[in-house]
């Protein structure tokens, strides 16, 4: 454990008061007062980093020491990031600033930052979760395995990933086949492998020309069947109307003599309203019959279907065709 101490007083630059370590980088030009500019918001988010961890709020103090690292990366604050990380529940995370800020270290000649930082490296590798992605089939043409929806480069298969602990999704997929998907659970000094099987090949898509005759016919059948629907309708509307004008004629008429113009004029409406009825009538029929015979002669989505039952003293077939 002593060998965290200084990295405490290093990383952290709490009590100790340590300074932000300098970083050596190729930059290109830039203006002067753009650079003191964005030097001195870089500095006060590192205060405000250190003052949220003096407070025990690492989420906050992440926060301003991602923000001072972007503005002016320096070792000290990426030491800051890995400690902030490492609180945080994020090993993988702290594992990759901490070796990052080992090797600028080592660059740089900061012996003691380096030392420090390589003893957190050494614990946070016996913690981190591990995960093996085994392909049963790497030579599926266009094949993608995705983990938590970030693609995996090929040469990762088989090896050992360092990932955060916690739930996390494997999705494999490739043109033509069935998706592969798996939940793994990590957890903290364990290995866990997941085996993706070779992807099935997806069911062939249906017949384009079948499915648009199908769709025809039967959009066809309803639109016929709704005029066959409409046409019984009106049929029956102006049938119950013919006979209600002939009742009222029969008033004023004997048989065929209407001996007052009201009667004949009720007459020729109950004749004209049966003609209606009759052609709305042979109309519905039509489209009725129309409708029925195209959807029943529309071709069938499904694959025939046959089954046999067999009884005391029967036989029967059932089936779809």
């Amino acid at each position: 454990m002593k060998s965290r101490t200084p990295l405490v007083c290093v990383a952290l630059a709490l009590a100790c008061g340590a300074p932000r370590i300098a970083v050596a980088q190729t930059t290109t030009s830039a203006p002067a007062s753009s650079t003191n500019d964005a030097v001195e918001r870089a500095e006060a988010e590192f205060r405000a980093g250190r003052e949220a961890v003096a407070q025990g709020d690492y989420r906050t103090a992440c926060t301003h020491f991602e923000r001072s690292q972007e503005l002016d990366p320096q070792l000290g604050t990426l030491l800051n990031l890995a400690v902030c990380n490492k609180h945080l529940g994020k090993p993988a995370a702290a594992l990759r600033q901490f070796r990052e800020a080992a090797a600028l270290a080592r660059s740089g000649g900061h012996t003691e930052q380096e030392q420090g930082a390589r003893a957190y490296i050494a614990e946070l590798e016996r913690e981190v979760p591990k995960l093996v992605v085994e392909v049963r089939d790497r030579t599926t043409p266009g094949l993608r395995v995705e983990f938590d929806g970030t693609p995996l480069a090929p040469n990762h298969f088989g090896q050992v990933l360092e990932a955060e602990p916690g739930t996390h999704t494997l999705v494999a997929s490739a043109p033509g086949r069935e998706p592969f998907h798996a939940t793994v659970e990590l957890t903290l000094g364990q290995t866990h492998t997941v085996a993706i099987p070779e992807l099935a090949e997806a069911p062939a898509p249906a017949d384009a020309g079948t499915q648009t005759e199908l769709d025809t016919r039967r959009i066809l059948a309803i639109a016929s069947g709704a005029v066959g629907v409409a046409g019984v309708a009106v049929g029956t509307v102006f049938g119950f109307r013919s006979m209600s004008k002939k009742s009222d004629a029969d008033r004023h008429c004997d048989g065929s003599q209407c001996t007052t113009q009201e009667g004949v004029r009720l007459r020729e409406e109950a004749i004209s309203a049966g003609n209606v009825s009759t052609v709305a009538f042979v109309i519905g029929a039509a489209g009725l019959a129309g409708g029925a015979v195209l959807w029943l002669t529309a071709p069938d989505s499904q694959e025939p279907e046959l089954a046999v039952a067999i009884g005391p003293g029967s036989f029967a077939l059932r089936g779809t065709f």
